[in-house]
Order: structure tokens, then C-alpha cells, then sequence
């Protein structure tokens, strides 16, 4: 899949699931604990895990 047909997914998907709404309204944000995310990480694939760590990471530089 190109980056371009990414891109416009991720807007779909942002503009159907509301998360362009503003932040501080977000479920998720608001009544995530560590324990429920720590859980969800805990479904995702080794792969996932990673790309996923790998990407916290780069926003914290």
C-alpha cells in the first residue's frame, strides 16, 4: 500500500471515528488506566509492540 492511500485512510478513519474532536474529550484519554493499557499492549503482536515502542520513543526526542 502506498503512502498516500495510508494517509487518506488515517483521515477516514480520524474523521468517522470523531478523533478530530477535541482532545480533551477523549474517552480514552480521560478513563485510561495504566492497568487497561497496559492490558491492550498486551494484545498486540511482537511486531506491533515494537513499532509501537519504537514510536513513543521518537516523540519523546
Amino acid at each position: 500500500m502506498e503512502q498516500r492511500d495510508k494517509t487518506e485512510i488515517e483521515k477516514r478513519l480520524k474523521f468517522f471515528l470523531g478523533f478530530d474532536k477535541d482532545p480533551e474529550e477523549d474517552w480514552f484519554k480521560q478513563n485510561a488506566t495504566p492497568e487497561l493499557v497496559q492490558k491492550i499492549y498486551g494484545y498486540l503482536s511482537k511486531s506491533e509492540r515494537n513499532a509501537l515502542l519504537k514510536s513513543l520513543l521518537d516523540e519523546l526526542e
